[in-house]
């Protein structure tokens, strides 16, 4: 290989590579001045062999001249390197040197794709990226990917992971832009509006930490409408980006735990970029566990975002935060922005913001909160308010309907209750305490179970349990106190 810029070190790079197959050896890349020309692709990293250099870059900042450079100028649809099982690409400074600055970029190939049924045990790390505009796709069928140490540009995907079937683990993950977003304001417009930053889509116990993203469209996909992924995620951070986790599947018996996540917007470059909703969590299809535990701040448009296509899914999401040092406007529209018909669950969560809690876009949906902590001008604008509980009074009539959201209802009056409606799910408690003489005859088919009908004094409480189809006496204590 010539390491002159200009000479293209493609069938170098062929033949040595070729040659460390026979003996499952390495690769030296030797720092160079002008860097290697490559502009052919498929160039097959087999079995065992490595390919590595001298990394460059220096504080996070891209160091001309310095370390191991690869010129990757071939355009098509065949990735450049294609990597077999147990093979290694690593401390490698990557550049795009005919990659426009205008909208759009040119699209070039993955820089690295898996090879198919044979991709296991590989291991990608210590990479700067410059102009790159797709990096790694491990979508092919794989075990065990290990990817570390990533620093770099990406203009449409940085990683995609499908089909993998044992553990990956991706970490120091970082993806941001190295043009002056002010001077390219077409690109990075591009960049916000199509670029995601790492694609889960089938994923057995995907480990992932210190991942972040700035200026992108996506930070993090979760799942698709056709597979789904389980998973755990630690110290992510999306700033700047359209929309910080976007999970689009995640099946009802899989969970994703993401801890120690933050997501921020910058309202001038969404403004500019002309970016669409922000938000720092939308949900799509998932119906199993999303336990999220961060902050959400800055200028974006909610904290919580679902689709019209969110129907006949429940999420559950834990010890999320919207709070700080923030001032009251700083949220646009809501915290919690529902369109489906499905049920998101929210545990723990905390907000200081004078804002709307929750809007809904003509969906059915429930908001389930518990434990929340937030600022309580708007609870009409919830359809559900699990914590802290609403005591009622009800006066008595031939149906006594039970609110949703209650936990006492005191009911005046003697009229006789033939009718327990409003069922709960099941495990639902309701004390009720009468204020006057009546009675609730005992019956098969009218909703609920007592134990013999029941003559009501001042001051009895009965006690009722749902099982989600009926009211079930619980207790009752008849208390004769004028």
């Amino acid at each position: 290989a010539k390491g002159d810029g200009t000479t293209d070190d493609t069938n170098a790079f062929n033949s040595a590579l070729l040659a460390a197959k026979q003996v499952l050896g390495s690769v030296f890349v030797p720092p160079s001045i002008n860097g290697y020309l490559i502009s052919g692709s498929g160039i097959v990293i087999s079995m065992g062999v490595t390919l590595y250099g001298v990394s460059g870059k220096s504080n996070g900042q891209w160091a001309e001249a310095k370390g191991s450079t690869l010129l990757i100028t071939g355009t098509g649809t065949t990735p450049t390197f294609i990597m077999k099982d147990g093979s290694q690409f690593k401390n490698l400074n990557i550049e795009y040197p005919n990659q426009v600055t205008t909208s759009p970029p040119i699209a070039y190939p993955f820089l690295i794709q898996l090879y198919s049924a044979v991709g296991n045990d590989v291991t990608i790390r210590d990479i700067f990226l410059k102009n790159c505009y797709q990096f790694l796709d491990a979508s092919t069928g794989h075990l065990r990917l290990n990817v570390f140490n990533i620093y770099g540009d990406i203009f449409k995907t940085g990683i995609i992971i499908a089909n993998n079937y044992d553990v990956d683990r991706l970490e120091n993950i970082h993806f941001s832009p190295y043009d002056d977003i002010n001077v390219n304001t077409a690109l990075a417009s591009y960049r916000g509006k199509n670029a995601k930053g790492i694609i889960i889509q089938k994923a057995d116990g995907i480990q992932m930490s210190n991942i972040f993203a700035y200026g992108l469209q996506i930070g993090l996909v979760i799942g698709s409408t056709t597979t789904e992924s389980w998973g755990q995620i630690t110290n992510i951070l999306f700033d700047t980006c359209e929309t910080g986790i976007y999970v689009i599947n995640i099946p009802i018996d899989s969970s994703f735990e993401i801890t120690n996540y933050e997501y921020t917007m910058n309202s001038t470059y969404k403004n500019n970029w002309g970016l669409g909703i922000t938000s720092g969590i939308v949900l799509e299809t998932p119906k199993g566990h999303l336990i999220v535990n961060g902050y959400v701040y800055g200028y974006g448009d909610a904290c919580i975002y679902s689709t019209t296509n969110f129907s006949n899914s429940l999420v559950k999401i834990k010890d999320l935060s919207v709070m700080g040092t923030l001032t009251p406007n700083m949220i646009g529209t809501s915290l919690i922005t529902h369109n489906g018909t499905g049920t998101i669950k929210i545990s723990n969560m905390e907000s200081t913001l004078s804002k709307t809690l929750v809007s809904y876009g003509g969906g059915s949906s429930k908001i389930l909160l518990e434990n929340a902590n937030v600022n309580r001008d708007s609870l009409s604008t919830y359809k559900d308010f699990y914590n802290p509980p609403t005591n009622v009074t009800i006066a008595s009539s031939d149906t006594l309907n039970i609110p949703s959201n209650t936990k006492v209802i005191t009911v005046t009056g003697t009229t006789t209750i033939n009718w327990i409606t409003g069922i709960q799910p099941a495990g639902t408690e309701i004390i009720i305490i009468f204020t006057a003489s009546l009675t609730i005859p005992n019956s098969a088919t009218t909703g609920y179970r007592l134990n013999g009908a029941l003559s009501a004094t001042k001051n009895t409480v009965l006690t009722l349990i749902s099982d989600g189809t009926n009211w079930l006496e619980k207790s009752r204590s008849i208390n004769n106190i004028a």
